[in-house]
């Protein structure tokens, strides 16, 4: 759980490419973000095509098949059918799960 002080936090690309120590940190802005954008597109085409990106030490990225089904909407209660689509799915690594996890029991009590 979240105390009321903290904040979550989204990483842009320019973020990323400060954080990781990258030589285009000292790039203008929008150069950061038209690679970062770039670098997303490159891995949004890979998802269509079916394949699996792997990121060593922080996660998988694939596409999973949800099939066709009927659902209710939630104001009418009406029944409603929703088409077959394809979604992203990721699954940390043990770095990620390990690293996220790591701070969980030092603060449990923490409100």
């Amino acid at each position: 759980m979240h105390s009321a002080s903290s904040a979550l936090a989204t990483l842009t690309p320019l973020h990323a490419a400060h954080s990781a120590g990258s030589p285009i940190a000292c790039a203008v802005q929008p150069d950061i973000e038209m690679a970062g954008h770039a670098y997303s597109g490159r891995h949004e085409r890979r998802l269509r095509q079916g394949d699996r990106i792997e990121n060593l030490g922080f996660g998988i990225f694939i596409a999973v098949h949800r099939p066709a089904r009927v659902g209710r909407n939630p104001r009418s209660g009406e029944a409603v059918q929703i088409p077959e689509k394809r979604v992203p799915h990721f699954k940390p690594g043990k770095g990620m799960r390990e690293a996220v996890d790591g701070g969980v029991g030092a603060n449990a009590n923490e409100v």
